[in-house]
C-alpha cells in the first residue's frame, strides 16, 4: 500500500470512531487526529463533496 492509502484508511479510521464513539477518548484522540495538516486535503474534498450535495438537496426542492 502507498503513502496515499493509508492514509485514507487511517482518515476514515478517525472519522468514522468519531461517528461511532463519540464520547470515547479514542473519539477525543481522533478528532485531534483529524485536525493534523496532513488531512488538510482529505476534509477540503470532503467539505466541498458535502455542499455540493446540500446544493443539489435545495435545487430538488424548488423543483417540487
Amino acid at each position: 500500500r502507498g503513502k496515499g492509502e493509508a492514509m485514507d484508511i487511517a482518515y476514515e479510521t478517525y472519522r468514522r470512531v468519531t461517528f461511532d464513539f463519540p464520547d470515547s477518548v479514542w473519539a477525543k484522540y481522533a478528532r485531534g487526529r483529524l485536525a493534523d495538516p496532513a488531512f488538510e486535503s482529505r476534509v477540503k474534498i470532503e467539505n466541498e463533496a458535502r455542499e455540493r450535495m446540500i446544493e443539489s438537496l435545495k435545487e430538488s426542492r424548488k423543483k417540487r
